[in-house]
Parts: C-alpha cells; structure tokens; sequence
C-alpha cells in the first residue's frame, strides 16, 4: 500500500486512505459497535502518518452510527447472510459518512 501511496503522490494525486468499516455484527454485550483493532486499521493509520496524507477513521465513525442505530438496523445496511459487505443503502450512508468527514477535515471538493 505504501508503493501505491506514493506512486500516486508522485503523479500530484490527493491520497485519502480509509479503515474500513467493522462487520454487521461486531456489537458487544451493551450494544456497542466496536470493531477498531480488526483488520489492517492500526497499519492503515500508521501509513497515513508517516505518508503525511488524509486519513478518513471510517472503522471509528461507521462504528458510531452504528451503535446510534443499533444491530437490526445496522444488520439492514449489510447483504441478505453477510455481514461483511454493505448493500446499496449501506454503501450510501458509508459513502455519507466518508464525505462529512472530509468536509470537516476540510479537503477541497467536499
């Protein structure tokens, strides 16, 4: 991911990493959404950093809404038996939290 980040950096790109958003079902015993150790997060924010590049913290944000929303609703953003991939509307309010970020980072465009 490194090579991809500066390759494209080199070519005058604005690089925006992302964590990903944790499972439908990553919600402990008091509801609560967490899933901010899992997956390639803590590599993907030690990139950004060292990179000097925007860092959307989508594992933590989607990980927020969802525990506003709670696990039926949160499951309803996911494919019928997958709780791993979201579903058009899903994809939308990712897409939704992504852009807010951005904008209150205050990337341009957004």
């Amino acid at each position: 991911m490194r090579d991809m980040v500066r390759q494209a950096k080199n070519k005058g790109a604005t690089v925006i990493l992302s964590t990903p958003q944790g499972r439908a079902t990553d919600f402990n015993t008091a509801n609560v959404h967490q899933a901010e150790n899992r997956w390639y997060n803590p590599s993907t924010r030690a990139l950004a950093q060292e990179e000097g590049v925007t860092l959307v913290e989508l594992n933590k944000l989607s990980s927020a809404y969802f525990t506003t929303i709670g696990p039926s609703a949160t499951l309803a953003l996911y494919m019928t038996g997958d709780s791993l991939h979201p579903n058009r509307q899903g994809a939308a309010e990712l897409a939704r939290i992504v852009a807010e970020d951005l904008r209150r980072q205050g990337l341009n465009g957004f």
